[in-house]
């Protein structure tokens, strides 16, 4: 998803300006499952990553994705959603990238 990003901001010279779902599961039964991954188009822009699965640890948090264009190039940063009620409980369970 983030190679679709970004080459729409490279042929666009912009982000999408609508939301985009790339996966939607109605209910994931494993643990860590990624149950929908969607391009946000607010403010900031950004990817987000939702778990779902039966890991009460997991369920229900979402990984953040933001781009931001450093001299034309874009890097991704990757952060625990910034809402509680979308938040990991423990950072323990993110990627080390995103601690």
């Amino acid at each position: 998803m983030r190679a679709e990003i970004t080459e729409y901001y490279a042929t666009h010279g912009e982000f999408p300006d609508s939301e985009i779902t790339y996966l939607d599961k109605a209910s994931p039964v494993v643990p860590y499952e990624v149950s929908r991954i969607k391009w946000w188009d607010g403010t900031p822009s950004r990817l987000e990553v939702w778990y779902g699965g039966n890991d009460a640890s997991t369920r229900n948090g979402v990984i953040l994705l933001t781009p931001t264009v450093n001299d034309g190039n874009i890097v991704w940063v990757c952060s625990n959603h910034n809402l509680a009620s979308f938040a990991f409980a423990s950072t323990a369970v993110l990627p080390a990238n995103c601690r």
